[in-house]
């Protein structure tokens, strides 16, 4: 019968020090591609809104040359609803 032998590693201070310097290292990072990209979402953004809006008013003005003051109504809700979901968004 052979005898089985169980080591124990600990782990030396050496080791130790190089694991938190590694993580330190992950902390810090480049965050320029993050900058870019949030710029270029933010530019997205704000021309899709600006699209809304036009859009929002060309529909209002046809609803006032109709005379229809129910669907400039809606036109208003639904331009102040815009307007709050791209504040949250930017909030």
């Amino acid at each position: 019968m052979s005898k089985l032998s169980i080591t124990h590693w600990t782990a030396s201070t050496e080791a130790t020090n190089a694991r938190f310097a590694g993580r330190n290292l992950q902390i810090t990072m480049n965050l320029d591609r993050e900058i870019v990209l949030t710029r270029l979402l933010l530019v997205f953004t704000v021309l899709a809104v600006a699209m809304a809006y036009a859009d929002i008013g060309v529909i209002g003005v046809e609803y006032a040359r109709a005379g229809d003051q129910v669907g400039i109504a809606i036109q208003i809700v639904f331009a102040l609803v815009v307007a709050v979901v791209v504040y949250s968004y930017f909030v």
